[in-house]
């Protein structure tokens, strides 16, 4: 029989839909922690399912998106119960980063989608801005987010796609990077090192890519 996923997220609500209706005719009775682990449950058994339909056939590199966000939400939800000092600052940021590498995975699993770059990278910029913004560190937040995102459309131009050149990412990743820089270079004295530096690496590197396509001419 052919793994369909309707199928398996019908069984999921069916169980969680029975508990709630035994719950609401006094047969059982769910709460507090209890009812955190349920949810929490229901959310991962479900992101895994979507991940099994992704493994049973990698044509369905979809799948990896709402399994990975169900999982993350899972992480969310429980943390609060197991984890309540973590969950005030570094569980969103968990679960932004799974969604990110819901991206990452639809990316690897077929170079055509070179488009899922851009979210993989700017999801995980934003987990980086919440977990140190949380942290009462603004500006390293806001600059460790902005040099991520930089450094995504810098992977858009670099990494292996579907063959087109994709040399327009430069553009913003360049405007990017110094607005990231400038909020680093608030941060403290060291920093100030970081944005010459940068540049000279962001120099060298483009050099470097002209002649080695020169060469291959």
């Amino acid at each position: 029989m052919k793994l369909n996923w309707r199928i398996l997220l019908g069984v999921i609500v069916l169980v969680f839909g029975g508990l709630l209706l035994l719950q609401q005719l006094n047969v059982i009775t769910i709460h507090g922690d209890m009812w955190t682990f349920l949810m929490s449950a229901f959310f991962a058994t479900a992101g895994i399912a979507f991940l099994v339909v992704l493994i049973s056939n990698k044509k369905n590199w979809w799948a990896a998106i709402p399994g990975m966000t169900l999982l993350g939400l899972a992480v969310l939800i429980g943390s609060t119960s197991l984890f309540p000092a973590m969950s005030a600052y570094l569980a969103p940021a968990i679960f932004m980063a799974f969604i990110a590498a819901a991206f990452w995975i639809v990316y690897f699993l077929d170079l055509h989608n070179w488009w899922a770059i851009i979210p993989g990278g700017t999801l995980l910029s934003v987990a980086a801005l919440i977990a140190v913004g949380s942290a009462g560190n603004g500006n390293l937040g806001v600059g460790l987010m902005f040099t991520g995102m930089a450094l995504t459309f810098g992977l858009v131009a670099l990494l292996p796609n579907d063959g087109k050149r994709l040399n327009w990412a430069f553009i913003p990743g360049g405007v990017l990077l110094v607005m990231g820089l400038s909020f680093l270079f608030a941060v403290g004295t060291w920093f100030r090192y970081l944005l010459p530096g940068a540049l000279i690496l962001v120099g060298i590197v483009l050099i470097a890519l002209t002649v080695f396509r020169q060469k291959k001419v």
